[in-house]
């Protein structure tokens, strides 16, 4: 069973989100340094795992952009979770880790600075999709 997190220090933007009765098990800040990512200026992006949803906020990659997104997915709508490297191409910095999330037919890919966050992030998923199976 993960350990659920505790609710101060999280941002508040989540915080606001989430009913009183939901647990939370993951919290990551999900930006870049340097590259394209960071022209805009820097964002307060995240991504986090509860018993019932995934919500993010982070610049997702659509094509070959990447565009500011927040969203929320339904555990019982995800069908996978997988851990792509991505390379860098064009004015990207370096190499990063990128979070496959897919969910009614949609792959949503959050990226993650490295890779030991994605793992955590899908692990825990996985223990609490196969709780609900049980």
């Amino acid at each position: 069973m993960p350990l659920e997190l505790k609710r101060e220090g999280l941002p508040s933007d989540l915080i606001k989100q989430l009913s009183a009765d939901e647990k939370i098990y993951f919290f990551s800040p999900v930006d870049f340094k340097g590259g394209c990512l960071e022209s805009g200026g820097k964002g307060n992006y995240w991504a986090a795992l509860t018993d019932k949803r995934l919500l993010y906020h982070a610049k997702v990659k659509e094509g070959d952009a990447y565009l500011e997104r927040e969203g929320i997915l339904n555990l019982k709508n995800i069908t996978s979770v997988e851990m792509a490297e991505g390379k860098p191409s064009g004015c990207m910095a370096s190499k990063y880790w990128e979070l496959r999330v897919n969910a009614s037919g949609a792959i949503i890919g959050l990226p993650f600075p490295n890779k030991q966050k994605g793992l955590e992030v899908r692990a825990i998923y996985y223990e609490l999709t196969e709780r609900e199976k049980s």
